[in-house]
């Protein structure tokens, strides 16, 4: 009992250490103005409830059942001020087993972008930092002994220098720290980036930049340090609908010790398009250098907190990463629709039996019954191989949630589940049903 207080108190030290300074800025004035001011947005929520599960690990055979008690918080936060800017969404829940299958734990996911304006326009300090959970072995079903903790904090200024009324060269430079709970690939990054803008008109921007940055893990004896060099153009475009970000160059990333150096083309695109007044469309492309921790956060960013253990595979190298993600949301008068999708196929320096395709898929439909009760359908899809190892496998999802509201802020909460999930040599093959009831209090009815 003592050994699993302390794993659970480690733990949360560890989500408070990473939440810590977002929290703290996120003072109760900033979240009354950002309530109220126009362009503004807070709200937070608790759940407290039980979850009834068949299949608590996750295994073809020998399944064991659980109830599980949660206690969760989430949070959204989009506050822009003059000298202060946040924007943060965090869902992290505390789990107990009561059968003991497993060591209660806490899973969730934080992204979070604060920033501090010493000089409004000119001299800008950033502070972001990306918690969730990975996967230790991909070759076993996501259960709660296969998932990890891992951090990406990072700190650093922007700065912009003003050359006439249109031209301006803006610096960078950030300190990241990369963070994996059981895992040897902890890292510190320097990175500094430099960009010359020319402001063409009010609605397009074009620069040219550069980036420079060194990966360096806390054990050389395992893994070997890097430093990945950038040159791209990029093309900006803004309107009133419409925003576009559009980059093409090259990258070439150096291995210490190392005789050869590997190039590759730098390409991204990025586009958010408002599509009427009750939907919107975000498409984000692109083929470049990345890591662990850099794919972990661009998920987060793209997919929100919710990714989850799929988003990156813990790997001590650098890969060239090809990625596309797909968002698309429309709301009615009653119901709303959401749908996700996401396909990537990373290939590493050194360790290329990680190397992999991957194909993921997410759609929500709700509906409100009536004016205090709401239904919403769930689907989920993944598929992924392992292209030199050929270890493959799938998995779907799909379910149904009420929500009844008792009063302005609490509800009851009610959902039921279905997964499955199989593999070419049965290694991730099972069958899970599960149930939640759970009461839930929000800042804003339905968030």
């Amino acid at each position: 009992m003592n050994r699993e207080r302390k794993h659970d108190a480690v733990r949360l030290r560890r989500v408070l250490m990473c939440a810590g300074p977002l929290l703290l800025a996120m003072s109760p004035g900033v979240w009354a103005q950002a309530q109220q001011e126009e362009g503004q947005q807070a709200s937070w929520g608790l759940d407290l409830g039980a979850r009834y599960t068949d299949n608590v690990g996750r295994v073809d055979t020998n399944e064991e059942s659980d109830t599980v008690g949660i206690a969760g918080v989430n949070f959204a936060v989009d506050v822009n001020r003059p000298r202060f800017g946040a924007r943060a969404a965090a869902d992290v829940r505390y789990q107990k087993y009561f059968d003991s299958t497993f060591d209660n734990d806490i899973q969730g996911g934080l992204d979070g972008t604060m920033s501090f304006a010493f000089v409004p326009q000119r001299l800008v300090w950033v502070v972001q930092d990306n918690y969730g959970q990975v996967s230790r072995n991909r070759e076993v079903a996501d259960n709660p002994a296969n998932l990890s903790d891992i951090n990406y904090f990072s700190t650093g200024p922007d700065l912009t220098l003003p050359f006439g009324a249109r031209t301006s060269v803006q610096l960078s430079g950030r300190w990241s720290d990369a963070y994996f709970e059981d895992a040897e690939q902890d890292s510190e990054t320097l990175s500094g980036s430099a960009a010359l803008v020319r402001q063409i008109s009010d609605a397009v921007a074009l620069s040219l930049n550069g980036s420079y940055s060194e990966e360096d893990f806390d054990d050389d004896a395992l893994f070997v340090d890097y430093e990945v060099t950038q040159a791209f153009l990029r093309l900006q475009l803004t309107g009133a609908r419409t925003s576009l970000s559009l980059d093409g160059g090259g990258s070439r990333v150096e291995r210490k010790g190392a005789t050869s150096k590997s190039e590759a083309t730098l390409a991204r695109l990025n586009l958010t398009r408002q599509v009427g007044t009750r939907s919107s469309l975000q498409l984000a492309v692109g083929t470049q250098p990345s890591n662990t921790s850099q794919t972990f956060r661009r998920d987060q960013e793209f997919g929100g907190v919710e990714v989850g253990p799929d988003a990156a595979v813990v790997v001590g190298d650098s890969s060239q990463a090809d990625y596309a993600y797909l968002t698309f949301t429309t709301n009615w008068v009653r119901s709303s629709l959401n749908f996700f999708a996401s396909a990537r196929s990373e290939e590493h320096e050194v360790f290329s039996d990680f190397d992999r395709d991957q194909y993921r898929g997410t759609v929500t439909y709700s509906r409100d019954l009536t004016q205090s009760v709401t239904m919403d359908l769930r689907g989920t899809y993944l598929d992924e191989k392992f292209t030199n190892t050929g270890f493959a496998f799938d998995q779907w999802g799909a379910g149904v949630g009420m929500r009844w509201e008792l009063g302005r802020s609490i509800s009851l909460r009610m959902r039921v589940d279905h997964f499955v999930g199989s593999s070419d040599d049965g290694t991730r093959d099972y069958t899970e049903n599960r149930a939640y009831i759970g009461i839930g209090y929000s800042s804003n009815r339905g968030y």
